[in-house]
């Protein structure tokens, strides 16, 4: 599972995702969280909504198709 939120948000407390990012990695299930600093619910940065695109693409492209590589998606990052 792939989660994100800005370390702004009003609308979700970043706190929940990161209390639901431990939850899964307690019973060892694939996620990985992105926190972006300053942003809101939305992200509004260009910089920041052109990175998490190519991180949703390679996330899919990652679990749903060949694999390849990807580095910030590694053994490290998920519990399995």
């Amino acid at each position: 599972m792939l989660l994100w939120t800005g370390t702004a948000d009003k609308n979700v407390n970043p706190e929940q995702t990161r209390s639901f990012y431990n939850a899964l990695r307690k019973y060892r299930k694939p996620v990985i969280a992105l926190f972006y600093k300053d942003e809101l619910h939305s992200l509004q940065g260009k910089e920041q909504r052109n990175d998490l695109t190519v991180k949703m693409v390679e996330w899919f492209d990652y679990f749903l198709r060949d694999g390849k590589v990807v580095l910030w998606i590694n053994k490290e990052n998920i519990a399995r």
